[in-house]
């Protein structure tokens, strides 16, 4: 069997994955990796989209990425994968602790519009 990937996806661990119909993107670090389904089995790579923080949580829908991790939450518009907007936390710690301070989780709630995370 070929692998999924051909290429090297980044240095970093994987720590969130997400998918919207054939496309999948894929927390790596600092960056968000948009792939999609090429034959039904294999992955390419369309976007690489870049944070100033390390990111544990990523989803996608019919319109935008968005990822979070340390005090941010970073949306993309999808089809260009240009920022929308950077939310920072309303009450920043000086320090990002995994146990205590960053945000490590994302989830669409309702119908799709709105964006929950902690």
């Amino acid at each position: 069997h070929k692998p999924l990937f051909e290429e090297r996806i980044g240095d970093s661990p994987i720590y969130a994955l997400d998918k919207y119909k054939s496309q999948f993107v894929a927390a790596i670090g600092t960056d968000v990796l948009l792939m999609e389904k090429v034959d039904g089995i294999h992955m390419k790579i369309n976007k690489r989209l870049s944070s100033n923080c390390v990111l544990y949580s990523v989803i996608i829908n019919q319109d935008i990425v968005v990822a979070c991790g340390g005090e941010l939450i970073t949306i993309w518009e999808l089809k260009f994968g240009t920022v929308q907007a950077i939310i920072h936390a309303q009450h920043p710690r000086p320090t990002c602790n995994l146990s205590t301070n960053c945000m490590l989780s994302l989830a669409f709630v309702g119908n799709g519009s709105s964006i929950i995370s902690g």
